[in-house]
């Protein structure tokens, strides 16, 4: 059986709106008018998602530009300097703004922004954007750059399927790292309570 031919869209023809995240000029205290929000960085961008729990308060200058850097759920964010990492925003960080090295794209229904996300970080896409961030000793996209970058489509039927297949290939794997991470718990502790002179 052939496989069927995926349509291929530019990102920025599948986008309803791509914002910019805050400069430091925002994050810098003001006497008037701060508003303590979280803000996402590329840090809390982790294994395809968001992590809440580790997204910083900060102390931020309210204007027309902080409203305009908050995310909704199913936005598509992504790291614009460094290691490029995408993920989708979930209701946990509903309202919260981002920084100035992530971009937050709203897509349209052609495509699942779940799928995306996943493209972005898989060798594919991680090739896109490195073709498009070279040229300094930092990696960097322009939010036009990423704009640019082509993306597969396939069919919905088949997008419900991977986006089901990716939900649960990313809540497996944060179990494993939970698990992981209890396992050095114990080994520490043991460590300790035996081998503490």
């Amino acid at each position: 059986m052939v496989a069927k031919e995926l349509d291929i869209k530019l990102i920025g023809e599948l986008s309803i709106v791509a914002k910019n995240g805050l400069s430091s000029y925002y994050l810098k205290k003001q006497d008037k008018g701060n508003k303590d929000l979280p803000v996402i960085n590329v840090k809390d961008i982790q294994e395809g998602k968001i992590d809440s729990d580790s997204v910083e308060h900060i102390n931020v200058h309210e204007t027309d530009a902080l409203e305009k850097a908050k995310v909704s759920k199913g936005d598509l964010i992504i790291s614009t300097t460094g290691t490029f990492k995408a993920a989708v925003a979930d209701e946990s960080v509903e309202g919260f703004a981002i920084s100035a090295n992530l971009t937050a794209i709203t897509l349209s229904d052609v495509v699942k922004p779940e799928i995306v996300a996943a493209y972005l970080n898989s060798p594919m896409g991680q090739k896109e954007l490195n073709m498009r961030g070279g040229g300094g000793s930092t990696m960097r996209v322009n939010k036009n750059q990423l704009l640019e970058v082509p993306m597969p489509i396939p069919p919905l039927e088949k997008q419900e399927e991977l986006q089901n297949f990716i939900t649960f290939a990313l809540n497996y794997s944060n179990l494993l790292s939970k698990e992981a991470e209890i396992w050095k718990e114990i080994i520490d502790s043991v460590i300790v309570k035996t081998l503490d002179v």
